[in-house]
């Protein structure tokens, strides 16, 4: 309980100060903009002008006889934010001029007005079929923008509209969403930030072992990012995430400690590299710990050679912390106990030599071999 509660308390405290997504911010992102362009775009006196694409144009002629005369009018809906009307206009429009570019601009105004309904199903299905159409077409970046928009307010907590009435929970489609968008942008700032947004809310929500995967994820298709250091950082925090406490796997210590000093090598001038650093302390203390209830464990069983070979390995490994002084306090009350041969060393007979073992294979990594010291204890423990 104590290790949970401490391990628990830094990963909060890690994480405090940094960076994070309001959820509200962004469910509001694209109404506040709408508005903005509305209230800041006033028509110039004495012409007939229609605001497109942030700027004042002469307006085309609004006829419905006309692609552009049904265009204009479904500009000026999504001005007015006659959002129905907008909608069944543009399903018009494409029933009766399915290509063009303008049927690009038909669709992503279309989605943009069930965004603004509050219908993100919906609207995702309008950018979707928009991106598809038009993959590299003139209005392709805002549609990518929109998709990101929906994704985060899925995670966020929006229910996503079938059958007309009834909200179902989203996120998982809101995870594919930003994972669809980093996958057609690679690369790209709106990728970047979908990245980013799939490993925060993982993160967000504890589930670590996913975190560690979308930051590295991130730090693959981003190296020149400049949040690379903020995910190397929260990739290190989510391994420790794993960690599940001392009568379990120690391997999470392991992985996080190298994580941290790799950060700390990477990017020592860093806001939070000394903070890493008390995290590295933390982790060997949590290790030395480990090491040192192993041992504790094999002596109340009576396995003296086990216990003692736990305990000197806890003083050796360890003496820079209190379970380094306290292992070597137990092992000096244990006495004169012989610790276990070495595997693979043969027992000579009277009078022979000791031979020299064959050669093993050594773990590759400092995982491999914790694993296999920690084995034994793990399967007889109670």
């Amino acid at each position: 309980m104590r290790m949970s509660r401490l391990l628990l308390a830094l990963l909060v405290a890690a994480g405090i100060g940094l960076w994070t997504v309001s959820a509200g911010a962004q469910d509001g992102h694209f109404a506040d903009e709408a508005e903005d362009e509305v209230v800041d775009a006033q028509e110039p006196a004495g012409q007939d002008m229609e605001w497109v694409d942030g700027q004042w144009v002469p307006a085309a002629p609004r006829d419905f006889s006309t692609p552009e005369g049904m265009l204009a009018w479904i500009r000026q809906y999504a001005d007015r934010r006659q959002n129905a009307l907008v909608i069944s206009t543009a399903k018009r429009f494409l029933e009766q001029h399915p290509g063009g570019s303008r049927a690009e601009e038909a669709m992503l105004l279309a989605g943009e007005a069930e965004l603004r309904r509050g219908r993100y199903w919906q609207a995702y299905g309008w950018f979707e079929r928009q991106l598809n159409a038009y993959p590299a077409g003139r209005f392709s970046a805002r549609g990518l923008e929109r998709q990101h928009e929906v994704g985060v307010a899925f995670l966020a907590g929006k229910r996503r509209i079938v059958w007309g009435f009834l909200p179902l929970p989203a996120r998982t489609e809101g995870i594919d969403i930003l994972l669809r968008i980093v996958d057609r942008a690679p690369g790209s700032a709106i990728g970047e930030k979908s990245m980013m947004a799939v490993a925060e809310h993982y993160f967000d929500r504890r589930d670590y072992l996913l975190a560690v995967g979308a930051y590295d994820r991130y730090q693959e298709l981003f190296k020149g990012s400049p949040r690379l250091a903020f995910a190397v950082y929260r990739a290190a925090l989510s391994t420790l995430g794993t960690f599940r406490g001392t009568v379990r796997d120690g391997t999470p210590l392991i992985d996080a400690e190298q994580r941290f000093g790799m950060f700390v090598r990477r990017f020592p001038r860093d806001a939070q590299a000394a903070e890493a650093g008390k995290i590295i302390a933390t982790i060997r203390d949590l290790r030395g710990q480990k090491s040192f209830e192993t041992g504790v464990y094999y002596r109340d069983v009576g396995r003296a050679e086990a216990a003692a070979f736990y305990f000197d390995r806890t003083a050796d490994a360890f003496s820079d912390t209190v379970w380094g002084e306290r292992a070597a306090a137990q092992r000096r009350a244990l006495g004169d106990v012989q610790r276990p041969r070495p595997v693979g060393m043969a027992i000579p007979a009277p009078g022979l030599p000791v031979q020299a073992p064959e050669r093993q294979d050594e773990p590759d990594t400092p995982t491999q071999r914790i694993e296999e010291i920690e084995q034994a204890p793990q399967e007889e423990q109670p």
